[in-house]
């Protein structure tokens, strides 16, 4: 699922939104208004395999979620929640510090008008995915905090490697090494300016 975003680190999250999450053990714990992912979803996307999480609002036993394969046919859909979490039995819950979030009420309301109406911008891996989605029924404000996790993460490892290559042959063995990573970032700097062009 195209729509999808990489494990997001708790730590880092909570720090810097004031957004953390948790493992559900009990799907009787979740309540309307929830911002709730699944784990285990796998892309290539041109970024090299990620193990990825999905991204929705829980609403009596449905979930609003963005997806699509591509910028022409994604859109936001309502879907029950067993086909949500597609035979994956790993869910998250993702808990927002008091008062830094909308009432459950407001979550609901604005996930089923971007729903009825199809008002939502076309899918971009970067700058609106299904976690966008999410965050912006959750606080009003679209953000993904797995985007910016794994971009920072793969500019600190390539940065980090290449403080460390000191010759030429060695830099050569490191690129073909980590050949994926750097493919990664590049690939997602070229959608950046892509999606900064349009």
């Amino acid at each position: 699922m195209a729509c999808c975003q990489q494990r997001p680190q708790s730590s880092w999250m909570s720090w810097f939104t004031g957004v953390s999450f948790k493992k559900i053990e009990d799907f009787r714990d979740l309540r309307n208004g929830d911002h709730i992912a699944v784990d285990g979803v796998s892309s290539t996307a041109g970024l090299g395999v990620l193990s990825l999480w999905h991204h929705g609002i829980y609403n009596d036993g449905c979930v609003y979620h963005f997806v699509g394969g591509s910028k022409g046919n994604a859109g936001i859909c309502k879907s029950g929640f067993m086909e949500f979490l597609r035979e994956r039995n790993v869910l998250y819950q993702f808990i927002y510090e008091k008062g830094k979030c909308c009432s459950p009420e407001e979550v609901i309301h604005r996930a089923e008008q971007i729903f009825q109406t199809g008002e939502w911008p076309g899918y971009k891996l970067l700058r609106n995915n299904c976690e966008h989605f999410a965050t912006f029924c959750k606080k009003g404000k679209a953000y993904s905090t797995q985007v910016k996790e794994y971009v920072t993460g793969a500019v600190t490892t390539i940065g980090a490697g290449v403080g460390v290559v000191a010759t030429v042959g060695a830099a050569i063995a490191y690129a073909r090494h980590n050949l994926a990573q750097v493919q990664a970032v590049t690939t997602m700097m070229m959608m950046m300016i892509d999606d900064h062009n349009q």
